[in-house]
């Protein structure tokens, strides 16, 4: 992908485009996945799909709690949902995102640094809200022209119910959880990689120029095998 003009991220849209064909009656539909970095994939019609990284996910969430409580992230939300969101310093967040070079893909360590600078200064609970409310005014600032009917929340972040609220009240309460369509969260991310490694094995496309940005669609490259 990398060596044909793309990003090489993101790389699940067209796994979520085909495991989406039973909410067609919902489309346009957003997936947003909420890893470390968070990314949507926006779904037209059946067949019509694109990709793109919205902006911070986890990473700085996670890394701000790690830092300052030593514990690994921030269950359901619940220390960020007592913070007071700094307005002037997540408009910052937004401005600075937005002059980052990105096409379709963010440095994940990058925009970490970035929050976790700007937000040095609050308390951990204003810190969390106020990234978490950058999070959510990027999310709508990207995906409203799209229009979408539902979103569904996939990743580690879906279970950020203070994240998941704050998106949802951006959005009139459009907002769903994989667990809400009857999929399997927690094994959603294995599954797109299993499906991406066997269209390559099997020489059907991956990427696509409205994902990565790839020159045209491609496939995942040379398959090596060795032996013992």
């Amino acid at each position: 992908d990398i060596n044909n003009g793309g990003e090489g991220a993101p790389l699940v849209p067209i796994f979520h485009a085909k495991i989406s064909k039973n909410f067609i009656d919902t489309f346009p539909l957003a997936i947003l996945n909420i890893g470390g970095v968070c990314n949507a994939t926006i779904i037209k019609r059946e067949n019509s799909f694109q990709g793109y990284d919205v902006g911070p996910g986890n990473g700085p969430l996670d890394a701000l709690v790690y830092k300052k409580l030593k514990t690994e992230y921030d269950r359901d939300g619940d220390i960020a949902k007592y913070g007071k969101v700094d307005k002037n310093i997540s408009k910052k967040i937004l401005i600075r995102i937005s002059k980052l070079s990105k096409e379709s893909s963010y440095d994940r360590k990058e925009l970490d640094e970035l929050c976790i600078y700007e937000t040095r200064n609050l308390k951990i609970e204003d810190a969390l809200i106020t990234i978490i409310n950058t999070i959510a005014d990027l999310v709508y600032k990207k995906l409203k022209e799209s229009n979408p009917k539902t979103i569904i929340l996939v990743g580690g972040g879906r279970k950020n119910l203070t994240l998941k609220k704050h998106i949802n009240k951006k959005f009139k309460s459009i907002v769903l959880t994989a667990e809400d369509v009857g999929w399997d969260g927690d094994s959603l991310e294995a599954q797109a990689f299993g499906y991406l490694a066997v269209r390559s094995y099997l020489g059907l496309n991956i990427t696509y120029p409205k994902t990565t940005g790839v020159k045209s669609p491609i496939s995942g490259g040379v398959l090596h095998t060795f032996n013992k």
